[in-house]
C-alpha cells in the first residue's frame, strides 16, 4: 500500500528528513501511533453514542425503499410497486436492504451502521498519516479534532448516507496516493472502482473520479515533469475505461428501470432550477448568520479548516508524489464545495459538507502536527502544561459545540417521536387498511403508517406528481386522487402560514367539498411548525376514546376540530413584500380576525388535550 518498493534508497533519506521537519519527531511507528488511532476511534465512538438518538426525516426515505425492496416489490416508494427514484443514495438503500435482509429493524440498526463508517474514515485519514511517517506524538490531535468534529459525528449517527460517503472520499484519496506511488494495474483499478461507487452513493459523486484524474494530470505537469510516462499512461487509460463502462452501465440501467434520466430527488435538491440563485444568499446567511432557528452555524468551523488545510499544504515537506495527493484533496474539496454552495442545506451541521472534512485534515495535518510536535520537544513541566493545556482547549471547543447541537437534535427527535410518529401511529389505528396518504414530507409518516403515499411537496421528492400545476387538476383528477387523509405543513396551530402551493390546494373549492380540517399537531415549537390534518367529509365519525388519543404534539394546547365549519386563520407565504390584504384564508368564506381569538378558544376549550 504505501509504496516503499518503488522509491529509491535517496528518495527515502529525503522523505525522512522531510518527515522530521514537518514533524519534529520520529517516523511513526510501534504501539504508540496504534495507541493514538485507538483512542481517537474511541473518542469518536463517545461522542457518538451520545448525540445518538438523531434520525431526521430523509432517512426513512431510505428505509422504505430498502424494505420494499427485501420484500419483493423492487425499488419502488409504494406497495404497488411503480419504481420511482425518490432516494438520492441508491448505494446507501443498498447497505439498508442487506441490514434489513439480515434481520435487524433498520431504524435501530443504521446509526451504528453510520458510526461503522465513521470508524473507518478515521483510521484511513490515520492511514494516510502513517504513509508520510508522521510522529504519533503529532497525529493524536487532527485525529481527536476529527472525531469530535460535530457535523461529521451528527451526521454519522443520522442514518443516511454522509458517512458512507466520508468513507469512499477518504478511500478514493488514499488509493490515489499509492497511484502516485507505483505504477501497477491492481491500484488504478481499484480507483475506477471507488469512483464509480461514489457516483453510486449520491448523483454528485460521479464528478468525483474525473477531478482526481484531471487533477493529477495538471499536477504532474506543473512540477515540470511529463504528465504520463508510457508506464503509467496504460493503468491509467484502464481505469478510465472500467470508470466509464461502470457508471454508463448503472445509468443505462437506472433510465431503462426508472424511465426518467435525472432522479426527482436530485431536481427537488436543485430546486428545479427556480432556487439556485437564491441559494447563494441562503446559503451565505446559513453558513455565517444562522443555520435554522436553534443550529449553531458551521461556516466557520469549515472556514478555519480550510485555512488550516491550505497552510498546512504549503508547509508539508513530503515528496513530490504525496504532496500531489495532499493538493488533491483541496481541489476534491473546492469542487464539492461550488456544488454544495447551490444546494439550501437546513439540517444541523451542514449535511452535504459534512463529508467532506476529512479532505480538509489531510494536508491541514502539517499545520497542526507543526504546533504540537514544536509542544511536544518542550521537556520542561512548562511545556508539559501548555501541551496538555493545548489538547484539553481543543476537545473543550469541540464537546461544547457538539453539547450545544445535541440540545437542537433532541428537540428534533422529540418532536418526531411525539408528534410525527404518535400521528402515524394514530392514522393507522383511526383509519382502515390500505388507506391513502397525501403528504408533503414523504419521510417519518409514510414509513410508519406503511400507507399508499401521495407526494404533494411543491417539488416532489418521490415523483409522485408531476410538479407545478399539481395543486389545481392533478390532486383530483389522477388515479391517486382523494387521499384518506391529507397531511400538510404549516408555521402555526391557531393560524398557519403555508407554502402558496399548499395554500392554492387548500383554500380551492374542490378540496374543501370533500375534505375537512380534523386537527393540528405541532412537531417544532421553537419554530412553531405544525402538521395540520386534513380527512374526508364523509369519513364515518371517530369515536370519542379515538378522538382523544389525538396525538398533543409539541407545545401545551392540543387542536382538535370534530365540526367542519371550525376552522383557524390561516395566511400564506407571500414574501415580505406583500401585505396581510393581499393573504387568502384557509376556508372560504370564513374569517377569523384575531379580536374573536377569545370566542375561539370557548368554542374548542372542551375540545384541549
Amino acid at each position: 500500500m504505501n509504496g516503499d518498493a518503488n522509491q529509491t534508497p535517496d528518495t527515502r533519506t529525503a522523505n525522512a528528513s522531510a518527515v522530521s521537519i514537518s514533524t519534529g519527531g520520529q517516523p511513526s511507528a510501534g504501539l504508540t501511533y496504534v495507541a493514538a488511532v485507538m483512542a481517537s476511534v474511541v473518542l469518536f465512538v463517545f461522542c457518538s453514542s451520545l448525540m445518538m438518538p438523531f434520525i431526521p426525516d430523509d432517512a426513512f426515505v431510505s428505509f422504505r425503499y430498502a424494505e420494499n425492496l427485501i420484500e419483493g416489490r423492487g425499488l419502488a416508494f409504494n406497495e404497488d410497486g411503480k419504481p420511482i427514484e425518490g432516494y438520492s443514495n441508491f448505494l446507501w438503500v443498498l447497505v439498508c436492504a442487506l441490514v434489513f435482509k439480515l434481520g435487524f429493524e433498520l431504524p435501530a440498526a443504521m446509526p451504528w451502521v453510520g458510526i461503522l463508517f465513521g470508524v473507518l474514515s478515521v483510521v484511513v485519514l490515520a492511514e494516510f498519516y502513517r504513509r508520510r511517517g508522521i510522529a504519533a506524538s503529532s497525529v493524536f490531535l487532527p485525529l481527536f479534532i476529527f472525531a469530535t468534529a460535530a457535523p461529521f459525528v451528527i451526521h454519522s449517527i443520522a442514518s443516511m448516507e454522509v458517512p458512507l460517503f466520508a468513507l469512499l472520499l477518504l478511500m478514493l484519496l488514499l488509493t490515489t496516493d499509492v497511484v502516485n506511488s507505483n505504477n501497477r494495474m491492481a491500484p488504478y483499478i481499484a480507483l475506477a472502482a471507488i469512483g464509480a461507487l461514489l457516483a453510486l452513493c449520491r448523483p454528485e459523486g460521479l464528478i468525483a473520479f474525473p477531478v482526481i484524474v484531471v487533477a493529477d494530470i495538471v499536477l504532474s505537469r506543473k512540477r515540470g515533469r511529463a504528465a504520463r510516462d508510457a508506464s503509467t499512461r496504460v493503468p491509467l487509460l484502464a481505469a478510465v475505461v472500467i470508470f466509464v463502462l461502470a457508471v454508463t452501465a448503472y445509468h443505462v440501467w437506472r433510465v431503462s428501470y426508472f424511465g426518467a434520466a435525472i432522479p426527482p430527488s436530485f431536481a427537488a435538491r436543485l430546486g428545479g432550477g427556480e432556487i439556485i440563485y437564491h441559494a447563494w444568499f441562503e446559503n451565505l446567511r446559513m453558513y455565517f448568520i444562522s443555520q435554522g432557528s436553534d443550529h449553531l452555524p458551521s461556516g466557520y468551523f469549515i472556514t478555519l479548516l480550510v485555512i488550516c488545510a491550505i497552510v498546512g499544504a504549503s508547509m508539508s515537506k513530503s515528496e513530490a508524489n504525496q504532496r500531489r495527493t495532499e493538493h488533491t484533496a483541496l481541489w476534491l474539496f473546492g469542487v464539492f464545495a461550488l456544488i454544495y454552495f447551490n444546494f439550501v442545506d437546513r439540517m444541523p451541521g451542514m449535511r452535504y459538507h459534512a463529508p467532506l472534512l476529512g479532505l480538509l485534515f489531510v494536508p491541514g495535518v502539517y499545520l497542526q502536527s507543526r504546533a504540537m510536535a514544536a509542544l511536544a520537544l518542550t521537556k520542561t513541566t512548562v511545556g508539559r502544561v501548555k501541551l496538555v493545556s493545548t489538547v484539553l482547549v481543543v476537545l473543550a471547543v469541540s464537546f461544547s459545540w457538539l453539547a450545544f447541537l445535541k440540545m437542537g437534535i433532541t428537540r428534533a427527535e422529540t418532536g418526531n417521536q411525539k408528534s410525527s410518529v404518535a400521528l402515524a401511529e394514530w392514522l393507522v389505528k383511526a383509519l382502515p387498511a390500505g388507506a391513502r396518504l397525501a403528504v408533503n414530507e414523504s419521510g417519518i409518516i409514510p414509513y410508519h403508517t406503511g400507507f399508499h403515499t401521495v407526494d404533494i411537496a411543491p417539488i416532489p421528492v418521490t415523483g409522485t406528481h408531476p410538479g407545478k400545476g399539481w395543486w389545481n387538476d392533478w390532486f383530483f383528477e389522477s388515479k391517486d386522487a382523494k387521499p384518506d387523509v391529507v397531511v400538510i405543513t404549516g408555521r402555526g396551530i391557531f393560524y398557519a402560514t403555508m407554502d402558496p402551493d399548499h395554500y392554492d390546494l387548500a383554500t380551492s373549492s374542490r378540496f374543501n367539498e370533500i375534505y375537512r380540517l380534523l386537527g393540528v399537531v405541532r412537531y417544532n415549537w421553537f419554530e412553531d411548525q405544525s402538521y395540520w390534518v386534513y380527512i374526508p367529509h364523509n369519513l364515518p365519525p371517530f369515536t370519542k376514546e379515538l378522538l382523544d388519543e389525538f396525538p398533543v404534539g409539541i407545545g401545551s394546547v392540543k387542536r382538535l376540530y370534530r365540526e367542519s365549519n371550525v376552522c383557524i386563520e390561516s395566511r400564506a407565504h407571500r414574501g415580505s413584500s406583500q401585505s396581510d390584504a393581499q393573504n387568502r384564508y384557509i376556508i372560504p368564506g370564513v374569517v377569523w380576525p384575531a379580536k374573536l381569538a377569545a370566542r375561539l378558544n370557548e368554542r374548542i376549550t372542551d375540545l384541549f388535550a
